[in-house]
This record gives structure tokens, sequence and C-alpha cells, in this order.
């Protein structure tokens, strides 16, 4: 087992510690939560920094120990890849798509914590997807950088489609953030969003107003996303780019959730969205008598502004962890290969070092959507550019970033289901995909589950999927 000793303690007990991890997860203050999110940051960029061009420059899996002529390594980081050794007998506990499941992440947890206190060589990974619209998502990232930070060697994360590149400003973090930590300035921004809504309502784009407040669905949150970077622009916030908060990569999951979640919503709804976004993109850095803009109204009263970069400083510092974890993983034994990625497919792609430094193929990474039926085929597209994937398609893209012989494990999420089987393959090699979720929508579990894997037994019978599996009911 693997822990920070300066934080720990030199005789930890894990179940213990991981308690107290756990209870304070969400009832910290402002500084506490933030100094953890630090830590975080900083363990995923110095883990980075060590090993800069050793996975860039492999073509495959096979390459990454070849690429200098270095003493082979057990753990190694570059852009969007994360590669690390494992053992033979090793032990994975996996869970996906928690959407606010807090009940779902500290289940997981403490199942790690009992395993690893017999079977050192037990793993955690998380799938990506910690909220888009349900509560509790400081909690959880809490108890994920609590985890990274003081198990660093045992912890794997990959990101989900609704985490990085500014997205969580607008799935409810941002409005989460500023109700537990400025209640002033939520209510302040709640009333401009509130004033918007009612004018959706005027105009037959929502049907209630205030029932939309109360749901805090995509509509509040949206708005309420582009009110909080309206309002910490005008309070001097600096050096905000693409790779921070991209605004391509946000107008299309915002289109696709409308899309998908169009009950009672006009189908003008979508563009309704996107123009306070696009107002607050194109905002005054800074507001001030010198900025000369007609007809231009402050978002918020100037007692306010302080608050709004303080609360929008934090999200960043959290935005910039989503950003730093890796979209694949891939964990190597002896005979097995463990892929992990949200849904693991990216088109066209024939170079692992195509995937490690290209925001473009980090998009489709944790996007395109994995389909068993021909007829299915169009789901995804006719809501923009991500495609859906067929298990031919998936078994030729790990074929040619992993060619070897091992039998290969797919772990993924995305989909909201719990799965596994068998991948089509024009040779003897097993390609095994399974899939976890552990979705909660706000009022029951949807089939919430967390998996058990065990590395020696899993990926060995063709005939039996879930051998080596085992998927548990929380």
């Amino acid at each position: 087992m693997t822990y920070n000793n300066e934080l720990a303690g030199n005789k930890i007990n894990e179940s213990s510690f991981i308690s107290e991890i756990i209870e304070r997860a969400g009832e910290r203050s402002f500084e506490e939560s933030k100094i953890i999110l630090e830590k975080q940051l900083s363990f995923l960029r110095q883990q980075k920094i060590r090993n800069e061009g050793r996975i860039s420059r492999a073509k495959d899996i096979t390459e990454i120990n070849k690429t200098r002529g270095e003493k082979e390594i057990s753990k190694v980081t570059e852009g969007a890849i994360l590669y690390q050794k494992i053992e033979d007998d090793a032990t994975i506990i996996d869970i996906s798509d928690l959407h606010g499941n807090k009940n779902a992440l500290v289940t997981a947890v403490n199942s790690f914590t009992d395993l690893v206190n017999h079977q050192p060589h037990t793993y955690f990974n998380f799938s990506g997807d910690i909220g888009s619209g349900q509560p509790n998502k400081i909690a959880i990232n809490e108890i994920l950088a609590e985890m990274q930070v003081n198990f660093p060697n045992n912890t794997i994360y990959e990101v989900g489609n609704g985490d990085r590149r500014g997205n969580s400003l607008f799935h409810g973090l941002g409005a989460e953030i500023a109700e537990k930590f400025s209640p002033e300035l939520f209510t302040a921004l709640s009333a401009n969003v509130k004033k918007v809504l009612h004018r959706y309502q005027e105009n037959q784009i929502v049907e209630n107003a205030d029932k939309e407040i109360q749901k805090r669905g995509w509509p509040f949150n949206v708005i309420f996303g582009a009110e909080l970077l309206k309002a910490a622009k005008e309070s001097g916030l600096e050096g905000l780019d693409d790779k921070e908060l991209n605004p391509e990569f946000i107008f299309q999951i915002i289109k696709t959730a409308v899309s998908k979640d169009n009950a009672g919503y006009s189908p003008t709804l979508t563009i309704s969205l996107l123009k306070p976004l696009r107002e607050a993109l194109e905002s005054p850095t800074y507001f001030s008598e010198k900025t000369n803009r007609q007809n231009y109204q402050p978002t918020i009263e100037k007692s306010l502004q302080g608050e709004a970069l303080k609360i929008f400083n934090y999200w960043r510092i959290q935005n910039a962890i989503y950003n730093e974890i890796p979209t694949h993983t891939f964990l190597e034994s002896s005979n097995k290969i463990i892929m992990a990625s949200h849904t693991g497919y990216v088109k066209g792609v024939d170079k692992l070092s195509e995937l490690v430094h290209d925001p473009i193929k980090g998009g489709q990474a944790v996007w395109n959507k994995f389909i068993k039926r021909e007829e299915e085929k169009g789901s995804v597209e006719k809501y923009g550019q991500f495609i859906s994937y067929n298990p031919e398609q998936l078994a030729e893209f790990i074929s040619k970033i992993s060619p070897s012989k091992k039998t290969v494990i797919v772990l993924a999420g995305h989909n909201h289901k719990n799965t596994a089987e068998y991948l089509p393959t024009a040779s003897d090699r097993s390609i095994l995909r399974v899939e976890t979720s552990s979705r909660f929508d706000g009022k029951k579990f949807i089939d919430a589950r967390y998996l058990k894997i065990n590395i020696s037994q899993a990926g060995g019978d063709k005939s039996n999927p879930e051998l080596g599996l085992e998927f548990i009911k929380i």
C-alpha cells in the first residue's frame, strides 16, 4: 500500500484514515478544500514532468519502454496517457459515471480499503463523469483528491465528457461552489438566472421558470455558469484560454444534453441557452468606466467582485485537475493489458502517440458512444461531431495501439450500463469490454454498481465474459 507519510503518519491504519477522508468530504472550509485540490493538481502536474517524451515517442504500448535507452519504468504519465505496470494477481475496484452518487463512491472506496489491508496489489479506478446537475460534486472531488494524493500508486482516474475543458462550470459545479462558500454571491447570481428563465417562460421556451429554478437542471446551471463567468471577468479575471474553457466543446455538450432531455422545452432552448454563454465569453475582461460599452449592465454589485473571483478561481483549480487527468490509462501485467477510458475509442488513430497531446482526439476519447446494433448508428452523430462506434471498430483500434498477443480488458463507462462482452477479433486474441455505471438521477439509483476485477481470472474464458468480474450492487 502506498500512502503519503507526511500527511498520514508513519503508522497508518488505512480503514480509519479512509473513514476520516469520507467524513470530512463536503464539510471542509473554503481554504481547507482549496488546499486539498491544489495538492492534487500539483501531484498530477509533477507526475507528467518526470517522463516528458516517453509516451509521445511511442507508436504503441510495446514501445513505451523502448523510447529511451533507460531502465524500464513502472509508471509514466504524459499528456492524456497514463501507463503503469501491475502485478499478475492484482485486483481492481472500478467505478464510473457517479453523476452525484457520493454513496456509490464511498461504498467503492471502502471496498478498496477492506481489500488492500490484506491484498496489497489492489487498485482503485474511476472512469469519469462526476456530475451533470446532481449534488455532492464538492464532496466527490475532495474524496478523489485525497485518494490520489495519499495513495498515488494505487489510485487511477480517467476524465469524463462532463468534466473537462470547462464543462463542469455549466453542469452545476459553479452553482454548488458558490452556494456552499459564498451564499450572498449565489443569491445575487440566482436572481439573474431567475430573470432570464422568466423571460424564457414569457417566450414559451420553458414551461415553468420557477420549476426550473427549483429543479436546477440544465437551463438553471448553464445560465448560472454564464453569469458566474461574466461576474469573474468583470471583477478582473485574467488568462482564461480555450484549453481551460473550450467554447466549441461546451456548446457541443449543451446541444446534446438539451436535445436528449427536451421534455417541456421549446426546440429553441438550445439556441437560447447558448446566448448567455456567448455573452459571458465575449463580456469585458474588466468592467469599469473605461470599457465604454453602451447599455452594459454589471452582473453583480461591486461589493461582490472579490467573492466572484474567489469562487471562480476555486472552480478554476478543479477544472485544471479535470484537464490534467488522463483520457486513457494502460495497466500492464505479464500477460494482460487493461485499457481504462470513459469511452475508449478515437476514430482514425493508428498510433498511441496521437492520443497524447491532441485536444480534439482527447475530446472524442471521452465522448464517442459504443453501440451494438447497426440500426443505432447515428445516435450521436445527429447531435454534432462526436461519433458512435461498434465492437469491430473498437477491436481494430485496440489492436493498433496494443499489437501484442496479450489479452486486453477494456474498462469504460459513459453508456450508463453494467455489461461485459468479448469483442470480435480476426485472431485468437481476447479483447474483453467491460462497462460500469453508478448513476444516480437525484431520486433513485439506476442499476448503480461498482466492479471488482480479479486480473488473474478476467479475460480467461471467451464463453464466460464475467469470469473474474463481480458487479456489486449499491
